[in-house]
């Protein structure tokens, strides 16, 4: 629901809830904000996935003795294991690239993010040091390569249906 809002439009009132539940200027609130934006989103894109796992692989495991839990464990999550690592993947990018929510809620530069340290490097008065720019991009963006790397070899399984019919 949220992502149909600009986020101008709720920076105001987000702005004013932080500062009465005393969580303005801390990373806590700045994760919960985001969290409350993305997560409707990720679940909805998760139920793709769920709803992807024939019930009929389920009740096999439930008839061979497992319990609703261990079939949920061993047989289902691993059906659904590229949609987790997605999700995770596109949370933490979205996450780490935020800027808005964090330059507005994140006042003092000691709770400061990286991307905030960017911006701030790249825009001073004196003139720029590309130099210490580039250095901190490179840092800024080895993260999300990092993710990406780890993660790529699960991204491009393709999972192949686990009941003949």
């Amino acid at each position: 629901v949220l992502h149909a809002f600009p986020a101008m439009t709720l920076i105001i009132p987000i702005f004013l809830m932080l500062y009465w539940i005393h969580l303005l200027d801390t990373i806590i609130g700045v994760m919960l904000v985001l969290a409350a934006i993305e997560l409707p989103f990720y679940v909805f894109v998760m139920k793709g996935f769920f709803d992807g796992v024939p019930w009929d692989i389920e009740m096999s495991a439930m008839t061979d003795g497992a319990t609703r839990r261990q079939a949920f464990r061993m047989v289902v999550l691993p059906q659904v294991r590229v949609g987790l690592i997605a999700v995770a993947v596109f949370a933490f990018i979205r996450a780490w690239e935020e800027y808005i929510f964090v330059r507005t809620f994140l006042i003092e530069n000691t709770n400061w993010v990286m991307s905030l340290y960017l911006f701030w490097v790249a825009d001073d008065v004196m003139g720029v040091d590309y130099g210490i720019v580039a250095a901190v991009a490179v840092f800024y963006v080895l993260p999300s390569l990092l993710v990406y790397v780890f993660c790529q070899k699960y991204l491009t399984q393709m999972t192949i249906g686990g009941i003949k019919g």
